[in-house]
């Protein structure tokens, strides 16, 4: 969905698809009907759009389009996507480049043709920042509302790592722990104002942590609120030095693998999380209520429940605030994806389009009404 309008991106899956899978086609919903397509010769695996940009992940590529007339304004090869890995900066107004004061204009974030690497790219000072996030393949990635921030984690699923796309480096910022075993992270989500980060895993459980009301590299800026009787878990590459005093029990815990990894505070790299969500099934989905403050809503995949929970006492569960089922019926054990189409062995060149006209596309002033607004053209 665009923003609070009545346009959205569907590509056809399941058993019997309603449009082909390799298609994207944008509906109006207002007027019930699709006023522009793009047609590629593989299977669509993921679709971004903002005002201006329409984006879309293939298995080796993802190509950007001009929102009004569906242009091809960029092609960009990645590694194997299966995943359909891609991030857009959904504010229009963009950032600044360190060191340049030029506005970075949209950011776009994917995976890079080296394994674990994020490719991050910034329109408005045509920049590219390679980033080698993970030793491993990606599962998951997301940038922050302006693009400053970008959040990953491997498919082993223990960490994720938080980098800065301010500048050519792509700067490690921090390490957040979500566990010691691994899991496949379905989803990371920033808060508007980057003070929170939020991730959901196969696991069962959707983790917040508390990135800091000023993000910093200082080794002293602690990783929770200051109203938390916590204090920073040491994090860095090499296992934090140790007094003389607790060298004797550190050599004690080395003798037992047990206690090895029960002893995180000491040993774990990583910072843990400010408050845990449990509750709903497959947590695909999730994303920070902006009008509540903490306040994180987490989608589930298998009855499409959705679970509204209030974190800010931290510590330990997330209260319950509300809580939806929209699909009823039996469950099934069977979570496969069916109508995959073809497997990407093919490559193409781009998209056949079919444009339509700028006037179709019509945005509200989405501070006018609470909830989701219904765009109507003047004179329908």
């Amino acid at each position: 969905m665009l923003f609070r309008c009545n346009l959205l991106a569907l590509v056809g899956g399941g058993p019997s698809p309603r449009y082909p899978p390799n298609k994207v086609m944008i509906w109006d919903d207002h007027r019930g009907r699709c006023i522009g397509e793009l047609s590629f010769r593989q299977r669509v695996l993921s679709v971004k759009l903002r005002r201006d940009r329409v984006a879309v992940a293939l298995m080796d590529r993802v190509y950007v389009y001009n929102f009004s007339d569906l242009t091809l304004l960029d092609q960009i090869h990645t590694a194997p996507n299966p995943l359909g890995l891609l991030s857009l900066s959904p504010d229009v107004g963009g950032i600044s480049h360190t060191g340049t004061g030029q506005s970075v204009g949209m950011v776009l974030a994917c995976p890079s043709i080296n394994r674990g690497g994020v490719r991050v790219e910034l329109y408005g000072c045509r920049k590219t920042v390679l980033i080698d996030a993970h030793e491993s393949s990606l599962a998951a990635l997301s940038l922050s509302l302006s693009g400053t921030l970008l959040a990953t984690a491997s498919e082993r699923g223990t960490l994720i790592r938080l980098f800065s796309t301010k500048d050519k480096n792509g700067t490690l910022l921090r390490e957040l722990r979500r566990g010691v075993e691994r899991a496949h992270i379905y989803c990371i989500a920033f808060s508007m104002e980057n003070q929170w980060l939020a991730a959901t895993s196969d696991r069962g459980t959707a983790h917040i942590f508390y990135l800091g009301d000023k993000m910093s590299t200082d080794d002293n800026h602690s990783p929770y609120p200051p109203s938390q009787n916590h204090s920073p878990t040491p994090y860095s590459n090499n296992f934090p030095s140790m007094s003389s005093q607790a060298q004797p029990k550190f050599s004690s815990i080395l003798t037992s693998p047990k206690k090895f990894l029960q002893s995180k505070r000491i040993l774990w790299e990583g910072e843990g999380s400010y408050a845990q969500i449990r509750g709903v099934d497959d947590p695909v989905v999730c994303a920070f209520v902006p009008d509540k403050p903490m306040t994180i809503a987490i989608v589930g995949k298998t009855d499409g429940s959705i679970l509204l929970a209030d974190f800010s006492k931290g510590s330990g569960e997330a209260e319950r605030v509300a809580y939806h089922r929209f699909i009823k019926g039996t469950r099934t054990n069977d979570n496969t994806i069916l109508g995959s189409g073809r497997n990407g062995d093919s490559k193409d060149d781009g998209a056949d389009n079919v444009a339509f006209n700028e006037e179709e596309i019509i945005f509200g002033d989405e501070d006018a009404a609470d909830g989701f607004v219904t765009i109507e053209k003047a004179g329908d």
